[in-house]
């Protein structure tokens, strides 16, 4: 989680990018759709989020891509990212008087070149086995429990990793 403090406004967020699909927009070069997803901050006084992301090489920080009005969606969708590309993703909570929040820990994503799922049975989990369990994605977690939730301490939750404060981890769920 990243607590801050800003003129007496304090936030608390815990930001996670889930991956949910890869959609092919021709043969060879495909994009990716993501879903992040966060926890709702423990404060009345939140009334929103912007959301910010973009290739890592760049200033992706500058200027927030969206702005969520209800601190109750804790969810959004990004359509359409490269292929090949590495992009950065953080968020910030706002309250209505525009104050906002430090910025969660950064997460990254490397949009894969080539498709997931190269299985001809239809698989399309990451771990390159014919399980049906999804792989541990790009979490950082080498630890995978086997049943794709990255639940290593099987106390119903997923685990967050990524270091730091922040409890950011990103995941590959599925792929159409």
């Amino acid at each position: 989680m990243v607590y801050a403090s800003r003129n007496s406004f304090t936030f608390i967020i815990s930001f996670m990018a889930m991956i949910l699909g890869i959609s092919l927009s021709t043969p060879t070069v495909h994009s990716a759709d993501v879903i992040l997803m966060w926890d709702r901050p423990d404060d009345a006084r939140v009334s929103g989020y912007k959301i910010f992301y973009g290739p890592a090489d760049t200033d992706f920080k500058a200027v927030p891509n969206e702005t969520i009005l209800s601190p109750a969606q804790t969810s959004c969708d990004i359509y359409n990212l490269k292929a090949g590309t590495t992009y950065g993703f953080a968020a910030k909570s706002t309250d209505k008087e525009g104050n906002e929040s430090v910025f969660s820990e950064t997460i990254f994503y490397d949009v894969p070149i080539e498709p997931p799922n190269d299985d001809p049975n239809g698989h399309d989990d990451d771990d390159d086995e014919d399980d049906g369990n999804g792989g541990n994605g790009d979490d950082g977690n080498n630890g995978d429990n086997g049943d794709g939730s990255d639940d290593d301490d099987n106390d119903g939750e997923g685990d967050k990793r990524g270091g730091g404060s922040g409890g950011c981890f990103i995941r590959v769920v599925s792929a159409p």
